[in-house]
């Protein structure tokens, strides 16, 4: 058996629908329905930095509880705040998240 130690880097930054970086934010990102692959708090520049351990397709929900990510009601609401976000092996170009509320 080979173990595969990949590093998947995503940087980004998260606004506002105003274009103003939002700090302080808690982002998870989710592979497949439920699996929290990984997640990151921004910074006061709205600037943020996630490891992740799979390349593929992942949603971006902003929480402010852990709990909400039990929460189906929660997921269903805002599962579709942001759009898909695919990565790659590596080191993947800086994205910029905008919120819709």
């Amino acid at each position: 058996m080979t173990v595969s130690a990949l590093a998947i880097e995503v940087r980004g930054r998260l606004v506002g629908r105003s274009g103003k970086a939002v700090p302080d934010a808690r982002l998870v990102f989710l592979a497949g329905r439920l699996n929290s692959n990984g997640g990151a708090t921004t910074d006061d520049k709205g600037e943020f930095h996630v490891t992740l351990n799979r390349p593929g397709e992942y949603r971006v929900l902003r929480t402010t509880e852990s709990r909400q990510m039990a929460d189906p009601d929660y997921l269903k609401e805002h599962e579709k705040d942001f759009p898909v976000l695919r990565v790659a092996e590596g080191v993947n170009p800086p994205v910029v998240l905008k919120t819709r509320r």
